[in-house]
């Protein structure tokens, strides 16, 4: 998102162009069926299975997005001036912008001016990712400095993965079968404090990591690997766990380790894209949804929200096996062509979208 000149496609690696626009369809599908999997299904019916499926399929579709900006930009050398004047302002005026949309949204749909006024404050729940970022954003210029030693940065994401991953999924399964134990040992690594390691900066480092190692067919494999048992063991867990009758969303999180493996397969897979194998033309539409890719994700939840009250669009209405699909490419079409619109307005487009 870095550079919006069409002059200089070549110089763009296309691999984390299509990552951005295959992980966008993908957060729109986890939306379409986030609106339905623990409100409108029986649990365990085949409705819902469908839908976990599906789900769990595409939890990988955040940290992609994490993933390619920690390459992107721990490769390029921004000083903190840089990051706040450019990139964090940015994506702060797009913050309130978008929280301004949404709370109309909101009081137009409930008639609620506490609501609208809570929506303003803490944003549409899809806007969570708008606050990460710019947290990531903020201690880039210190993991830069700390990725600048191989060693280090793999001593890094060890820790990270240990303690942000690891420990916490272990501990979920753990307070399943033993509450009070789980309890006592959480106190325990909570004592360690070691925050600097916690949350998405695990992927965030993964993702410069990956991007500066050629990965050989071998190690290719086991992230294919790694990454269909990820999957598999998300939507089967999923399905055994639930709580109080209730789905359970436990390990649908991006930082369990069953997410963090599908996440990493993918995102891997853009070395298997040939640059040189596509046509300018083809860099170039590429190069267009991944500009776009941005703006469709802030404005795709109007349209999630249309689709279902629609009837016939309904994703509940019929078949979930073709209706997860259909309206996941409904949504990501009117999304883009928003985006797309949006991004031809001079000024507002640098700060919104």
């Amino acid at each position: 998102m870095e550079n919006n000149n069409p002059v200089l496609v070549k110089e763009r690696n296309v691999g984390f162009d299509v990552l951005k626009i295959i992980a966008s369809f993908a957060v729109m599908v986890i939306h379409i069926v986030g609106e339905s999997w623990d409100k409108a299904t029986e649990l365990s019916s085949f409705q819902w299975n469908v839908l976990n499926v599906y789900n769990s399929g595409v939890r990988w579709a955040v940290p992609i997005f994490v993933m390619v900006s920690g390459a992107l930009f721990l490769s390029a050398n921004h000083s903190v001036e840089k990051m706040y004047k450019k990139y964090i302002l940015r994506i702060a005026c797009a913050f309130v912008f978008w929280s301004a949309v949404y709370a109309a949204f909101v009081f137009i749909k409930e008639r609620s001016v506490k609501g609208a006024a809570v929506t303003f404050i803490t944003g549409y729940y899809h806007l969570w990712f708008l606050f990460m970022i710019i947290g990531l954003y903020m201690i880039t210029p210190l993991l830069k400095k700390l990725t600048e030693d191989e060693k280090l940065t793999k001593y890094f994401v060890i820790l990270a993965f240990i303690f942000a991953s690891l420990l916490p999924e272990l501990l979920v399964i753990l307070n399943h079968f033993s509450g009070s134990a789980a309890k006592y040992l959480n106190a325990d690594i909570a004592n360690f404090h070691l925050d600097f390691v916690l949350g998405y900066s695990l992927y965030f480092v993964i993702g410069f990591l990956i991007s500066k190692t050629k990965l050989t067919k071998k190690q290719f494999g086991l992230l294919a690997l790694g990454g269909i048992i990820g999957f598999i063991s998300t939507a089967v867990l999923t399905m055994l766990l639930d709580n109080a009758n209730k789905p359970s969303k436990v390990f649908y999180g991006y930082l369990t380790v069953n997410v963090f493996f599908e996440a990493i397969f993918i995102f891997s897979l853009y070395q298997k894209i040939n640059e040189h194998s596509l046509s300018e033309k083809t860099k170039k539409i590429i190069f267009a949804f991944s500009k776009y890719s941005f703006g469709a994700y802030l404005v795709h939840l109007l349209f999630v929200k249309a689709i279902y009250s629609i009837p016939s669009l309904n994703p509940t209405s019929f078949n979930p096996i073709i209706s997860v699909p259909v309206t996941a490419i409904i949504v990501f079409v009117f999304s883009y062509i928003a985006s797309a619109v949006i991004n031809q307005i001079p000024i507002i487009k640098k700060y919104i979208v």
